[in-house]
């Protein structure tokens, strides 16, 4: 029995076992339908090429997953695989109707065994990667500033006035008063109909994208982009039924995290791009012992 599968070193130049793998024309019709009903058209050749090349990739971590024996030990696996066989009237013990389901070939035709065989080989990969020294992480933090910073966020002075409440004159005058200075930011959003945020507020770029429509957004954005401000009013906007008013009253610039907490994100993030490295090059270096038949 395999014992301590999630620390198990994946040896590429072991030469055991079946590596070959057969792509039938059923298999590329599966792969083709499924793909056209994922987009929602005919793919592209360069997108039926990915595919392809993502389904021989499984398969090779499927077969390395059942070369290792996970299929043995993973208790996932084990309940699903017995629970197939009940609903095939499978008689004997748990290991006896392990091996017929692997005869049965049902370890690589189950679509849940297969997830599971697949997610378990790239954690394997993923876990045999290197660490990373301190000096290092500070350079990656160093080389990748904008992923470490707190974000640009702005300050708006917002309302809308519906026309259902009060006439476009009376609307104008209280404006031009705000514009003026005779109305203050809290008086004018005190007369308005409805307000999106209090102006005592300060939002980051998401934030400004779920409370405001997109021509709201845009000088907004602009600002946000910019680093700039007019704490003068914008113009009047009209909207559905009503007229929008709309300030940008300040902006704070991007700031750097501090070191600890930098540097726990950099870690989080280094050790993301390393794992997906890692599954890439392995699969790469796999793929030339594998014999492949299209």
């Amino acid at each position: 029995m395999l014992i301590g599968v999630e620390h198990a070193v994946l040896d590429v130049s072991d030469s055991k076992g079946d590596r070959s793998i057969v792509m039938s024309d059923r298999d590329k019709q599966n792969i083709t339908h499924a793909l056209a009903q994922a987009l929602g058209r005919e793919p592209k050749v360069a997108e039926l090429d990915r595919a392809m090349s993502e389904y021989i990739d499984n398969e090779i971590l499927v077969n390395e997953a059942l070369l290792l024996g996970i299929h043995r030990v993973d208790s996932v696996v084990r309940q699903r695989i017995l629970m197939n066989m009940a609903f095939v009237n499978g008689q004997g013990d748990d290991r006896q109707l392990l091996d017929r389901a692997n005869q049965m070939d049902m370890y690589r035709s189950d679509i849940v065994v297969r997830r599971r065989l697949i997610e378990r080989m790239k954690k394997i990969i993923q876990q045999q990667g290197a660490g990373i020294s301190d000096d290092a992480l500070v350079s990656f933090i160093e080389n990748n500033p904008e992923r470490y910073q707190h974000p640009a966020r702005v300050r708006v002075v917002h309302g809308y006035f519906s026309n259902r409440h009060f006439e476009k004159q009376k609307i104008d005058k209280w404006y031009q008063h705000w514009v003026s200075g005779v109305l203050t930011d809290n008086d004018m959003q005190a007369k308005a109909t409805s307000i999106a945020v209090g102006n005592d507020r300060f939002l980051n770029a998401q934030q400004v994208e779920s409370l405001f429509n997109q021509a709201i957004r845009k000088p907004i954005n602009t600002a946000l982009l910019e680093g700039d401000h007019l704490e003068t009013p914008l113009p009047l906007q009209q909207g559905i039924g009503g007229y929008h008013f709309l300030k940008i009253a300040e902006i704070t610039a991007k700031t750097p995290l501090d070191l600890v907490e930098a540097k726990k994100k950099a870690l989080r993030d280094y050790l993301s791009i390393q794992q997906q490295t890692l599954v890439e090059s392995t699969l790469v270096q796999l793929r030339e012992r594998y014999h492949v038949s299209l």
